[in-house]
C-alpha cells in the first residue's frame, strides 16, 4: 500500500515535516525523513535498532522530555513499526508543554499513528482537538481526508479535498494524489469513481477535480467499455480546460486517453489525435519531462523506435526518475535494435542499441536474446551462446529463446 500520511514533528524551534508515498506524491513538499533524522545524529544505513535503544537511554534519564518521544516516533515511522510510533507519541502528547507551540502538528501525528494502525475513531479526536488549535493545517486535512476514504465516507471525503485544493502551499494536484490512495485503498474501481464525482459535486469549479473524474472514469473501464466510456471521459476532461486552459497535466492526459483508444479499438487514426494534443501541451512547456515521456509512449505504440527513443532519453537524461520510463527506454533500444537484426543492416549500431537495453534492464531475458542473435549474426558465436544461456536461465519458458540457442549450438557444432 502505498503511503499516504505525513508526520510532523515539532521540537523546540524546529518543525519538520515530511511525507511518504512510492509513487509521488500526496502531501504538500517537505524535507525528507532521512534529513530530519540527521539533525539528530542517525545517518542513512545506520543500525536503526542501536538508535532506538540511545533514545530510550536518553528518555530513561529525562522520562518528561516529549521532545525524545518524538523523535522516537519519527524512527519507528521510518522503519514501518507504527505499533511502537503509536506509544511514543502518546507519551509526545502526554508530556506536551501546556504552552507548546504547534499543538496542531503533534496532535495530528497521533492521529495519523491512530490511523494506520486501524483505530478510526481514536484518530478523529485527536484530529478534533487539532483542529481547534489550527482549521486549516493541511496535512490535518489529508488525515480527515483519508478516514472518510477507508469508511466509504466519500462525500464528507471529498468536502475535505476542496479545503487541501483551497489551502495547499505548494500547488500540488491533491485531487490526483488522492486518486493514488483511493486506488490503493478503495477495492472497487467503480467506487474510486463515486469518490471523484463527490469531489466535482463539491467543487465543481476545480479543474482537478474534473481531470481526476475523468481519469477514474477511464481507467475503471475494461478493455472492451473504454470506447463505450470515452464521452464522459472527454466531457470532464474538457471541462478541465475550459476551467484552466494552462494546466499541462490535462493535455497529458488527453493524449494518453486517446493512445489507449487506439491500441484498445485498433484504430491507428487515435495516435495522430493524440499527438495532436500533446503538441498542444507543447507549446505550454516543451520543456516538460512527463510530457516528453508520453509521447515517446505513443511512439512507442506505434512502433516509430527512433522518436520513441528521442524522448524517452530526453526525459531519461534529464533527470527523470520514472521505473516505466527506463522500461520503456529499454524496450525501444531493444525493438530498434531486433528491427536492425531482422533487416540484417548497420549491425554494429543494432549491438549498441541492444547493450543499451541490456544496462538499463539487466534481467531481462528477452533483451538479452536480441543482443544474442545480433552477435550470432555477426558471427561472434561463442558470445552469442554465452549471451543467450544467461537469457535463457532469465526466461527459461520462452520457445523463441530455447530456438535461438539450438540455432547458435549448430553453428558452434555444439548440437
Amino acid at each position: 500500500m502505498r503511503k499516504f500520511f505525513t508526520i510532523a514533528v515539532s521540537i523546540g524551534i524546529f518543525c519538520f515535516s515530511y511525507f511518504l508515498d512510492v509513487c509521488a506524491k500526496i502531501a504538500p513538499e517537505s524535507p525528507d525523513i532521512l534529513g530530519d533524522l540527521g539533525i539528530y545524529g542517525y545517518e542513512e544505513g545506520e543500525d536503526s535498532q542501536g538508535f532506538i535503544l540511545g533514545l530510550k537511554q536518553r528518555i530513561k534519564a529525562d522520562p518528561y522530555n516529549y521532545e525524545n518521544y518524538g523523535v522516537l516516533a519519527l524512527v519507528y515511522d521510518y522503519i514501518g513499526d507504527y505499533k511502537n510510533e503509536l506509544e511514543a507519541l502518546k507519551l509526545t502528547v502526554k508530556y506536551l508543554p501546556e504552552r507548546a507551540e504547534q499543538k496542531d502538528v503533534t496532535y495530528g501525528n497521533l492521529s495519523r499513528a491512530y490511523i494506520l494502525n486501524g483505530r478510526y475513531e481514536q484518530a478523529r479526536i485527536w484530529l478534533n482537538k487539532a483542529d481547534k488549535v489550527n482549521p486549516e493545517n493541511v496535512f490535518n486535512r489529508w488525515h480527515s481526508m483519508t478516514i472518510y476514504v477507508l469508511k466509504n465516507n466519500y462525500k464528507e471525503a471529498a468536502k475535505e479535498l476542496k479545503r487541501i485544493e483551497k489551502n495547499n502551499p505548494s500547488g500540488r494536484d491533491c485531487y490526483y494524489e488522492a486518486y493514488l490512495y483511493a486506488l490503493d485503498n478503495i477495492k472497487s474501481r467503480d467506487s474510486v469513481v463515486k469518490l471523484f464525482k463527490q469531489a466535482v459535486k463539491a467543487n465543481p469549479k476545480s479543474a482537478l477535480s474534473h481531470r481526476v473524474l475523468g481519469v477514474a472514469i477511464r481507467n475503471s473501464s475494461s478493455r472492451d467499455s473504454y470506447e463505450k466510456n470515452m464521452p464522459a471521459v472527454m466531457k470532464e476532461l474538457k471541462k478541465a480546460l475550459e476551467l484552466d486552459s494552462k494546466y499541462l497535466p490535462t493535455y497529458i492526459t488527453i493524449g494518453n486517453t486517446y493512445t489507449l483508444l487506439a491500441v484498445f479499438g485498433g484504430k491507428k487514426e487515435y495516435y495522430k489525435t493524440a499527438l495532436e494534443w500533446f503538441d498542444r501541451g507543447y507549446k505550454i512547456d516543451p520543456k516538460n519531462l512527463k510530457l516528453a515521456y508520453s509521447i515517446g509512449s505513443t511512439y512507442e505504440y506505434m512502433r516509430n523506435y527512433d522518436k520513441a527513443i528521442k524522448k524517452f532519453e530526453y526525459a531519461y537524461n534529464n533527470g527523470l526518475e520514472d521505473e516505466f520510463l527506463i522500461r520503456g527506454l529499454a524496450k525501444s533500444y531493444n525493438n530498434k535494435a531486433y528491427a536492425i537484426y531482422r533487416s540484417g543492416k548497420d549491425l554494429e549500431k543494432g549491438l549498441e542499441l541492444a547493450e543499451k537495453a541490456v544496462k538499463l534492464a539487466p534481467d531481462n531475458g528477452v533483451i538479452l536474446s536480441t543482443r544474442a542473435e545480433l552477435l550470432y549474426k555477426m558471427g561472434k558465436y561463442e558470445e552469442a551462446y554465452r549471451c543467450i544461456n544467461q537469457a535463457l536461465s532469465l526466461a527459461p519458458d520462452k520457445e523463441e529463446i530455447k530456438q535461438d540457442l539450438a540455432r547458435i549450438k549448430k553453428a558452434l557444432g555444439k548440437e
